[in-house]
């Protein structure tokens, strides 16, 4: 199953190649001495294609292929990496250089990817911006692209490339990174432009998971629907527009409180919870459910994902839940019963969605439902078994009318 977690760590990498090369190293680059009798020409050249010789890698796992030198070398880790000399993934001090290029894939929802690239990048001392963050066309795909330029103490210009990618919702950031401007950027730029990304293929591999004891706390207040606290959650909600989730919460519902403060939902007390997982809760009927997600006992399981969206414009709810379904393929099939629409979820805009499913075989409904408050949203995924349909959609519904994001 592929996981829907945050941001990947890419800037220490990359920025240790860009602020480890002291004053005390060399500068000098490889050079090519020209015939000291050649004759300058006027006659036109033709472009070389600087990726003939170039040997194409599939990342299944990631999603994403492309074609690169055949004598660079790859590091598998988190970022994916790629490099001119196996030196540079391990140290790059001392690099004067070479190249060094990481992929990684990012949960983080850009309606617009040249202010989303922008904005992430943003301002760092000691950078110039060569080339505005701009929309871009990469192997025909929507992009983004941003080239920068970095300063070392010692004066040794670095240059940045930073490029969003994004194919059927899912994005990848590629970032690359030479001191040998004129050497390897074109190169770079030829290895970027190779890029295809593709959402990883359904799998029916359960998540390893353990069984963790359900926690002891207080049932959950249910959702003011009246009073100034419900008049301030939808002070800029237009209920006129968007249909409001009409769920009861069952009154025995137990409550749980994210460990970081980021939402609160309740939840059967029967349910077993696993809060171990660092991207996502899961709450599931049975152990069977919890621990291997199988579905041909009958049962529900509940997903929660919290995360942010890094871009100043209010976040479009279904353009968030859209993306995030891209990204979840846990399904043997997957055939829409209610597309994306707009929902008011207990006083915060969001959305939801329904499917009709198989997982390892087994019918199963997947209600969708994502709440947003300011930057931040929660994504809940419920999956209940089509046999026990008319007992499990009313606590998936109900979960979903409970939740809070903070």
């Amino acid at each position: 199953m592929k996981r829907f977690g945050p941001l990947l760590a890419l800037w220490p990498l990359l920025f240790a190649f860009l602020l480890g090369c002291g004053a005390d190293r060399l500068s000098e680059v490889e050079t090519q001495d020209s015939p000291p009798d050649a004759t300058p020409t006027t006659q036109p050249t033709a472009t070389p294609d600087l990726s003939a010789d170039f040997v194409a890698y599939l990342n299944p796992n990631l999603g994403f292929a492309l074609q690169h030198p055949p004598s660079w070398v790859i590091a598998e880790g988190d970022p994916w990496q790629i490099a001119t000399d196996p030196d540079l993934l391990e140290n790059t001090d001392g690099a004067t250089t070479g190249a060094i290029l990481a992929i990684t894939p990012i949960a983080v929802f850009f309606e617009d990817l040249a202010e989303g690239l922008e904005e992430f990048v943003g301002e760092r001392e000691g950078m110039r911006v060569i080339e505005p963050a701009e929309a871009v066309t990469i192997n025909g795909q929507e992009a983004a692209a941003m080239t920068l330029i970095s300063i070392d103490s010692s004066g040794i210009e670095y240059t940045l490339l930073f490029r969003l990618i994004r194919h059927q919702g899912a994005i990848m950031l590629v970032s690359a990174v030479t001191p040998d401007h004129e050497r390897y950027q074109p190169i770079l730029e030829a290895v970027i432009d190779t890029v295809i990304i593709s959402a990883p293929p359904p799998t029916s591999a359960p998540p390893t998971l353990t069984p963790v004891p359900i926690p002891t706390a207080p049932p959950a207040d249910p959702p003011s629907e009246s009073g100034e606290d419900a008049a301030n959650e939808t002070a800029e909600i237009n209920e006129d527009e968007v249909t409001r989730l009409e769920a009861a919460v069952p009154p025995d519902f137990v409550q749980l409180v994210d460990a970081n403060g980021r939402y609160s939902v309740g939840y059967p007390p029967e349910w077993l919870l696993n809060a171990e997982e660092p991207e996502a809760v899961l709450l599931a009927s049975s152990e069977l459910l919890l621990n291997d997600n199988v579905f041909t006992d009958g049962g529900a399981a509940v997903w929660l994902f919290p995360a942010e969206i890094a871009v100043g414009s209010d976040p479009d709810p279904v353009l968030i839940l859209e993306q995030f379904i891209a990204n979840f393929p846990i399904y043997d099939s997957f055939d829409p019963l209610i597309l994306p629409r707009p929902l008011l979820i207990n006083g915060q805009a969001g959305a939801a969605s329904r499917y009709d499913t198989t997982i390892q075989g087994a019918p199963v409904i997947a209600d969708y439902y994502v709440a947003v408050n300011g930057s931040r949203f929660v994504v809940l995924v419920g999956l209940a078994a089509a046999d026990s349909l008319a007992e499990m959609t009313p606590l998936i519904d109900g979960m979903a009318a409970s939740l809070t994001v903070q």
